[in-house]
């Protein structure tokens, strides 16, 4: 009888061995699941903190349309972008023309030719005329 003993008693240690490591194995499992969980808990929160302060700005944005687009219904506009924009006069009003005298900004309309190009120096050349020369 200590003989089956013995025997039962190194089986029970075995079952209880095996059973430990189930156990750690479903811990591992649980341990594994929880962290995934919890990441995507994380990345769920940063997304909706984003996405939440997109939607202020967009909502900002959507205010300045608003106010835009009173202020594009209003006569003070039409009257400025007619005149600005438009070039357009009210009855009586003198449109005035600026007539430049002096150098031409682009080259001349009456056919006289443009002025020629600089000519061509090393860039050596040039950096020591811009440091050096007086």
């Amino acid at each position: 009888m200590a003989h089956k003993a013995k025997g039962s008693s190194s089986s029970s240690a075995i079952v209880a061995q095996v059973v430990a490591f189930i156990g750690l194995i479903l811990a591992a499992y649980f341990l594994v699941g929880f962290a995934r969980v919890t990441l995507a808990s994380y990345r769920a929160r940063a997304l909706k903190a984003k996405l939440e302060a997109e939607v202020t700005a967009l909502e900002g944005d959507i205010t300045k349309l608003q106010k835009k687009l009173e202020y594009v219904q209003t006569d003070e506009y039409v009257e400025e972008a007619a005149r600005t924009e438009f070039r357009m006069v009210r009855p009586g009003d003198r449109p005035v023309v600026p007539l430049f005298r002096g150098k031409a900004v682009g080259p001349a309309i009456t056919g006289v030719p443009a002025a020629q190009p600089a000519p061509k120096i090393p860039p050596w050349r040039a950096w020591w005329l811009v440091f050096f020369d007086q």
